[in-house]
């Protein structure tokens, strides 16, 4: 029902928020995590297919929340703001030199997150303006 995809879009940005944070946090200590600590302790981190399956899994957390959010408050930019994000991390990933990932990656990941925060804002102000 309509209701119950409202409830499950609405709890959704908190977690897609969270899991963009960890994502950001993980991207950028993670260097420094592999010079403190014995690289075998953390390796599971590193793991393209870890990352990848988390980034997958993020974009679909931040599609199920934000396109029916959109439908309600008809504001693009918390998706634009996804969709930037999302690109930046994309780029860290595959198309930068090492060296500017744990830049680049974070910073996406970070937009991400602030899209979630974006997307809670302008759900809560239709939901104020429609229960008028």
């Amino acid at each position: 029902s309509k209701k119950m995809k409202d409830i499950i879009s609405s709890k959704l940005d908190p977690i897609g928020f969270s899991a963009s944070l960890i994502c950001a946090f993980h991207c950028s200590l993670l260097p420094i995590l592999f010079t403190s600590i014995s690289t075998s302790k953390v390796s599971f981190l590193a793991n393209p297919s870890f990352e990848i399956s988390m980034i997958l899994i993020s974009v679909f957390i931040g599609l199920t929340s934000l396109l029916p959010s959109y439908k309600q408050h008809k504001n693009i930019i918390p998706i634009a703001t996804l969709s930037f994000g999302f690109m930046m991390i994309f780029s860290g990933h595959f198309l930068v030199h090492e060296d500017l990932e744990s830049i680049i990656t974070p910073i996406g990941a970070f937009i991400v997150a602030f899209s979630h925060i974006i997307n809670i804002k302008y759900s809560r102000m239709n939901h104020d303006c429609s229960s008028h």
